[in-house]
């Protein structure tokens, strides 16, 4: 049955359960390898953007989970992964030999404008994003916040932020069948916000046939912070997604695994496990999609 949902995690558990070094490959290399993939053709894309004034510790974790992520997704039958990886950079090195980003907002867009252009109604994409998060109205005039994907920001719109109503329109615009947006970020929850005042722009997803779905690492408030995991200093919500892409979410909140990831069990598990990981971290989801659709099958 096709649901529309929104679930928030906060300090008293799950309120509401289920009521919401660049290695680039070509997307137009689209190959069926089984019955099945013919219709369902999976692309994964991640990125990172850090900041050069970050230390290189922080960049670096960024890269790491990108590429850990991005991996998990690589084992999985019939996915293309693509990935834009900003390497880690001190400002001191910049300055002395400036290189051109690998990552930007309009590098980003163009990705996402093939994506519109080359994905059809019978395909999937998961995107997965590590960047520093804005508040929504950060300074007078920004109503909405974003994602940095710039360096010299304040010579660009928005200060350089890439805003949330940017992203959506890009976002919104992939004619896929299943779009599932994965935002690690600070504040990223004021996505959510941004979200429900275009309700008209995606609720009819889960009507049509098709999936639409945001998860975000914290509310609209609080950052998004790294805790140590077995030792390792890692952000929660890119382990629990990393895990669910590796199959720990098979069988979470339905009774049992069964050789495959819906998506109510993709959501209940990054949502749940990010907070069980940091009870600081308040994961947020919303969209319109059948929770029962199965996202990818963990065997060929």
């Amino acid at each position: 049955m096709a649901i529309i949902v929104q679930m928030k995690i906060g300090k008293i558990g799950l309120i509401v359960i289920l009521i919401f070094g660049v290695c680039f490959s070509p997307i137009s290399s689209l190959k069926a390898v089984t019955d099945w993939s013919k219709y369902h053709h999976q692309h994964f894309f991640a990125f990172n953007k850090a900041l050069l004034k970050n230390d290189l510790e922080l960049q670096q974790r960024g890269v790491v989970s990108v590429k850990r992520v991005s991996f998990a997704t690589s084992m999985i039958p019939r996915f293309q992964v693509n990935t834009l990886i900003e390497p880690a950079l001190s400002f001191e090195d910049y300055v002395k030999k400036p290189i051109k980003m690998k990552v930007s907002q309009q590098i980003v867009f163009d990705q996402l404008d093939r994506y519109k252009k080359e994905l059809t109604s019978s395909d999937t994409l998961i995107l997965y994003s590590h960047t520093h998060g804005i508040k929504n109205n950060f300074k007078e005039g920004e109503e909405w916040g974003g994602i940095i994907l710039d360096v010299n920001g304040a010579t660009l719109p928005h200060n350089g932020v890439t805003i949330w109503s940017d992203y959506a329109n890009a976002l919104l615009a992939i004619p896929a069948k299943n779009v599932i947006v994965l935002v690690m970020a600070c504040y990223s929850g004021g996505f959510i916000d941004y979200l429900n005042t275009i309700q008209d722009k995606w609720i009819n997803r889960s009507k049509e046939g098709r999936n639409f779905l945001v998860i975000t690492s914290q509310n609209n408030s609080l950052t998004s912070d790294p805790v140590r995991i077995k030792g390792e200093l890692y952000n929660p919500f890119t382990a629990s997604v990393e895990r669910a892409l590796q199959g720990d979410a098979d069988g979470f909140l339905s009774g049992g695994p069964d050789g495959q990831i819906t998506l109510e069990e993709f959501i209940g598990y990054i949502t749940t496990t990010t907070h069980q990981l940091d009870n600081r971290a308040f994961p947020q989801s919303i969209g319109s999609y059948d929770g029962k659709e199965v996202l990818f099958r963990l065997n060929p």
